[in-house]
Protein backbone atom coordinates (compact mmCIF):
# COMPACT_ATOMS: atom_id res chain seq x y z
CA UNK A 1 0.00 0.00 0.00
CA UNK A 2 1.34 3.41 -0.97
CA UNK A 3 0.19 6.00 1.56
CA UNK A 4 0.66 9.04 -0.67
CA UNK A 5 -0.99 7.39 -3.66
CA UNK A 6 -3.96 6.32 -1.52
CA UNK A 7 -4.41 9.86 -0.17
CA UNK A 8 -4.22 11.40 -3.65
CA UNK A 9 -6.72 8.88 -5.02
CA UNK A 10 -9.15 9.65 -2.21
CA UNK A 11 -8.81 13.41 -2.78
CA UNK A 12 -9.29 12.99 -6.53
CA UNK A 13 -12.45 10.97 -5.84
CA UNK A 14 -13.76 13.77 -3.57
CA UNK A 15 -13.55 11.50 -0.55
CA UNK A 16 -12.90 12.94 2.89
CA UNK A 17 -9.38 12.40 4.19
CA UNK A 18 -8.23 12.90 7.76
CA UNK A 19 -4.58 12.60 8.72
CA UNK A 20 -2.74 13.14 11.97
CA UNK A 21 1.03 13.60 11.97
CA UNK A 22 2.84 13.21 15.26
CA UNK A 23 6.48 13.88 16.03
CA UNK A 24 7.30 11.71 19.01
CA UNK A 25 10.97 12.65 18.98
CA UNK A 26 10.39 15.65 21.27
CA UNK A 27 6.78 15.23 22.31
CA UNK A 28 7.44 13.50 25.62
CA UNK A 29 10.92 14.68 26.59
CA UNK A 30 10.25 15.43 30.25
CA UNK A 31 6.96 13.70 30.98
CA UNK A 32 6.48 10.54 33.00
CA UNK A 33 4.75 8.17 30.59
CA UNK A 34 2.22 6.83 33.13
CA UNK A 35 1.16 10.38 34.06
CA UNK A 36 0.91 11.32 30.39
CA UNK A 37 -1.32 8.35 29.59
CA UNK A 38 -3.65 9.15 32.50
CA UNK A 39 -3.82 12.79 31.40
CA UNK A 40 -4.62 11.82 27.80
CA UNK A 41 -7.41 9.56 29.00
CA UNK A 42 -8.81 12.29 31.26
CA UNK A 43 -8.91 14.57 28.21
CA UNK A 44 -11.11 12.07 26.39
CA UNK A 45 -8.50 10.30 24.30
CA UNK A 46 -9.50 6.65 24.35
CA UNK A 47 -9.79 3.58 22.20
CA UNK A 48 -7.36 2.76 19.42
CA UNK A 49 -5.39 6.02 19.55
CA UNK A 50 -4.74 5.72 23.31
CA UNK A 51 -3.75 2.06 22.91
CA UNK A 52 -1.42 3.05 20.07
CA UNK A 53 0.28 5.77 22.13
CA UNK A 54 0.51 3.43 25.13
CA UNK A 55 2.07 0.74 22.95
CA UNK A 56 4.62 3.26 21.70
CA UNK A 57 5.55 4.41 25.22
CA UNK A 58 5.56 1.17 27.19
CA UNK A 59 8.19 -1.55 27.46
CA UNK A 60 10.84 0.66 25.86
CA UNK A 61 14.51 0.30 26.68
CA UNK A 62 17.63 2.29 25.98
CA UNK A 63 21.31 1.43 25.89
CA UNK A 64 24.38 3.63 25.80
CA UNK A 65 27.43 2.94 23.64
CA UNK A 66 30.68 4.50 24.86
CA UNK A 67 34.00 3.72 23.22
CA UNK A 68 32.65 0.47 21.81
CA UNK A 69 31.19 -0.75 25.11
CA UNK A 70 27.43 -1.18 25.25
CA UNK A 71 25.61 -0.76 28.56
CA UNK A 72 22.91 -3.05 29.86
CA UNK A 73 19.38 -2.06 28.77
CA UNK A 74 17.49 0.31 31.07
CA UNK A 75 13.71 0.81 31.06
CA UNK A 76 12.61 4.16 29.64
CA UNK A 77 9.85 5.57 31.86
CA UNK A 78 10.00 9.15 30.58
CA UNK A 79 11.90 11.28 28.15
CA UNK A 80 14.00 12.53 31.04
CA UNK A 81 15.61 9.15 31.73
CA UNK A 82 19.26 9.05 32.77
CA UNK A 83 21.58 6.07 32.96
CA UNK A 84 23.74 6.08 36.08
Amino acid sequence: MNYHKDILTMVENSEKVDAVYLDFAKAFDKVDHKILLKKLESLGIRGKILRWIKSFLTNRQQKVLVEGILSEPVAVISGNNYVT
